[in-house]
């Protein structure tokens, strides 16, 4: 049973890849003094894999593309201690910023590292983007219907008749969906299960140019993708 469970990840991975919408991380790397540190490691690791970058002459890095989901993202570099930002969340369609991080030099090279803790802000206020990871709603009493999940991530938005949401100050049907980049007709009400939900974005105001002339409001979904499913087949066999 196992073996087949893998199978079927692996097979269906191709697909799950294509409609996954990716998110990035950014951040700045500079020594004691303030000065950007150049050539710095910076990396995540994804089951067996590997995904990294390094910094430029001005200190910065991007990491990507990266499934939505929560990374440790380690700063290594052999004169200097290594640093470790652990359970950064990266969300579809966006750039989760880690504060600026200052290394210094490595005296004892006795193999320590400085572990910070990642805080993400669940609202963006240039946006009006509210983002939640399956991890921060899934002892959610709400968790168990999609629709009301959405409908408790936010002020402005309220649940109708039929499973319908409404964004305030708009008119019903004027609220867009997106599964896994693709945009659906009407409702998600009873579309999928929220186990199979990865993450859940909504645009108050702000709306990306790529989800089109949106009257009301827009919720993005991305549904759980292979290393999330893969991990949760190999803790159930544990």
């Amino acid at each position: 049973m196992k073996n087949l469970i893998l199978t079927i990840l692996i097979l269906s991975l191709p697909a799950m890849m294509l409609g996954q919408t990716f998110g990035e991380i950014q951040g700045k790397v500079v020594d004691t003094t303030g000065t950007p540190l150049e050539d710095i490691e910076v990396f995540v690791v994804i089951g067996a894999n590997l995904v990294g970058t390094t910094t430029d002459d001005r200190g910065k890095y991007t990491l990507k593309p990266l499934n939505p989901g929560t990374y440790n993202v380690t700063f290594s570099s052999v004169p200097h201690v290594q640093v470790i930002y652990e359970d950064v969340k990266v969300t579809p369609d966006q750039i989760s910023f880690i504060p600026e991080v200052k290394m210094r030099e490595n005296i004892y090279t006795t193999g320590e590292a400085i572990i910070f803790g990642y805080k993400r802000p669940l609202i963006e206020k240039e946006t009006g983007k509210v983002s939640i990871l399956a991890a921060e709603f899934e002892h959610n009493p709400a968790a168990k219907t999609p629709i009301k999940l959405i409908a408790s991530m936010s002020s402005e938005i309220s649940e109708g008749e039929g499973g319908q949401l409404y964004f305030r100050g708009s008119r019903a049907g004027s609220v867009q969906y997106f599964v896994d980049g693709v945009k659906l007709r009407g409702s998600i009400s009873n579309r999928f299960p929220s186990s199979a939900i990865g993450s859940i974005s909504i645009y108050t105001g702000g709306v990306p140019a790529k989800y089109g002339d949106v009257t009301g409001g827009v919720i993005v979904i991305e549904t759980k993708n292979y290393f999330d499913l893969y991990n949760a087949a190999k803790n159930a066999n544990q």
